[in-house]
């Protein structure tokens, strides 16, 4: 099995202006608002995202988002996400965001993972920390 990650540093620049495309568009949703557009765009952000980065957690996490994200859309159709909202939909922004989050992270430990392959001759024998 090699260490060496199958993506480029351009694939992860895509991931994340992709990732900040869906926060944004996610960020702005309103429970049942949205429609088939927003919907629509955030499923082709996340198929770019998918076909950017072969990275298993990184996509289990994306369509983690998006189910959570269509759920969030077609919910409380005309409540908006005020005092009026339901708990579920503030529940359903929540469970969007921290996902939005664990990509995040999950993005930059692949970028710490290609630098530090990047950086390590494949020969070279491995230094452990005391």
């Amino acid at each position: 099995m090699s260490l060496v990650p199958k993506y480029c540093d351009r694939d992860l620049a895509e991931a994340w202006s992709l990732q900040r495309k869906l926060k944004e568009v996610l960020h702005s949703a309103q429970p049942g608002q949205c429609g088939a557009d927003s919907l629509q765009e955030i499923q082709e952000l996340c198929d770019r995202a998918l076909l950017a980065i072969p990275d298993e957690p990184f996509q289990e996490k994306l369509c983690e988002m998006e189910r959570y994200a269509a759920d969030f859309l077609a919910a409380g159709r005309g409540v908006r996400l005020d005092r009026d909202a339901t708990p579920g939909a503030v529940f359903q922004r929540r469970l969007i965001l921290t996902t939005l989050e664990a990509i995040n992270d999950r993005l930059a430990s692949l970028e710490t993972l290609r630098r530090d392959v990047g950086l390590v001759p494949a020969a070279a024998p491995t230094l452990q920390k005391f």
